[in-house]
C-alpha cells in the first residue's frame, strides 16, 4: 500500500479552520484519480512529499457553502501547512 507524505492533520485542521467541509480518506477514488495518485508516487522518490487532495466540483460546492472558493490562495496556505 502507498501512503500519502502530506502532513494530512495539518492541512484538515487549516481547512476546516477555513469554513471547508474536509474529509480524510485511504481511498484515491476511481480511476482517474487513483492513476494521479500512482503516478505521483512513482516519479517522485520516497524522501519527498506528495500526495493527493481531491476538489469537488467548485459550482456545485459554491452553492452549498454560499462563497467562491480561491484555489490559488487556497493551494498556498495548503502548502504552507508543509512548512
Amino acid at each position: 500500500m502507498v501512503s500519502s507524505a502530506l502532513p494530512l492533520d495539518k492541512i484538515y485542521d487549516f481547512l476546516m479552520s477555513s469554513g471547508i467541509n474536509t474529509k480524510l480518506s485511504d481511498d484515491a477514488g476511481s480511476y482517474g484519480c487513483i492513476y494521479i495518485f500512482y503516478k505521483v508516487c512513482i516519479l517522485t522518490e520516497s524522501n519527498n512529499i506528495h500526495g493527493f487532495i481531491h476538489i469537488p466540483n467548485l459550482e456545485l460546492y459554491k452553492k452549498q457553502i454560499g462563497r467562491e472558493l480561491d484555489l490559488l490562495d487556497m493551494g498556498k496556505k495548503i502548502v504552507n501547512c508543509f512548512l
